[in-house]
């Protein structure tokens, strides 16, 4: 499956995820993260997506089980596998400057 562009390709993903997050079924179903249920993980997916950090690639299967119609556990299974797939390969940002060393200097007065 082809998209034009990335950006389109990420739009479309984004979509995807949004519109599984607003299911209620994705409140009642349980994390497979550290979140209270799916709906968090999805969001952690969509913030994954959106800020470049994750290989859209772990999400295509998610999306071709949605517009090929298959069977609602087979997509829920999808979404649990690419938010499976988010978690761990997420890459996470590195502080650019060292914590402060020592006591503030103003802590003095």
């Amino acid at each position: 499956m082809k998209f034009l562009t990335s950006t389109g390709r990420k739009n479309c993903l984004l979509n995807l995820v949004l519109a599984l997050q607003v299911l209620p079924i994705s409140r009642l179903l349980p994390s497979k993260g550290g979140n209270i249920n799916l709906f968090g993980d999805l969001l952690a997916l969509n913030l994954a997506v959106n800020s470049g950090n994750f290989d859209i690639q772990y999400i295509i299967p998610l999306l071709k089980a949605v517009l090929n119609d298959q069977a609602d556990k087979v997509i829920w299974d999808k979404a649990y596998a690419a938010v499976t797939a988010s978690t761990a390969f997420t890459v996470v940002a590195k502080p650019t400057t060292p914590p402060p060393s020592g006591p503030s200097l103003a802590s003095s007065f």
